[in-house]
């Protein structure tokens, strides 16, 4: 954690991503982070592979993230690149070969599943921590850590993202912590049962 911290800090120009086909926990870890950035001068995007599935517009998501299916030929230069609910490159392909790996001065991963046995590894940057159950938990700390003020829209993602992937609270990993992180989001007007349903 002290050294993704220290890399965002470092780094000017940061480019977010998550996996093809992305889900509610990917998308709304990288959506938390644009948001938490932009407030601390950060100059951020987000380039996913594909598009984002309609159930996720009520985030937004075209208003703030730039496709690769559609614009194949971006020319991006980076000096960190965060990759969220991910450890496996192959999952961003074409893009990580494409703009990522060329253009990026650092890649890391940010990712809550176990780091395969056989296939391609994190680069050592990564914050792997299969204790977490989400990607949103995660981001959570990242911008803790960065002691960056929440607000509704980060609160939105990272609720949508933790939600998502705990399947409505019902799988946590026997830990109280994405109760408390929710029970910090629900302070903002997220409007809960909309991301629910």
């Amino acid at each position: 954690m002290e050294r993704i911290v220290a890399a965002i800090r470092n780094a000017q120009t940061i480019l977010l991503t998550t996996h093809r086909q992305c889900d509610g926990d990917g998308l709304g870890a990288e959506l938390a982070l644009y948001y938490a950035l932009k407030k601390s001068g950060k100059n951020v995007r987000v380039v996913n592979v594909d598009e984002t599935p309609r159930k996720y517009r009520f985030l937004n998501p075209d208003f703030h993230i730039t496709y690769f299916s559609e614009t194949p030929d971006l020319k991006i230069e980076a000096d960190l690149c965060l990759v969220f609910d991910t450890n496996d490159q192959r999952l961003l392909e074409p893009l990580f070969s494409s703009v990522l790996k060329p253009h990026c001065k650092s890649i890391a991963f940010i990712d809550h599943h176990p780091v395969l046995s056989n296939g391609p590894q994190p680069t050592k940057e990564s914050l792997i921590d299969v204790s977490s159950a989400s990607t949103g938990e995660m981001a959570y700390r990242i911008i803790k850590a960065l002691e960056i003020p929440l607000d509704t829209d980060i609160a939105k993602a990272l609720y949508t993202s933790i939600t998502f992937d705990t399947q409505l609270y019902r799988y946590i990993r026997n830990s109280p912590t994405s109760h408390r992180i929710a029970a910090e989001l629900l302070e903002h007007p997220i409007r809960a049962t909309n991301i629910h349903r």
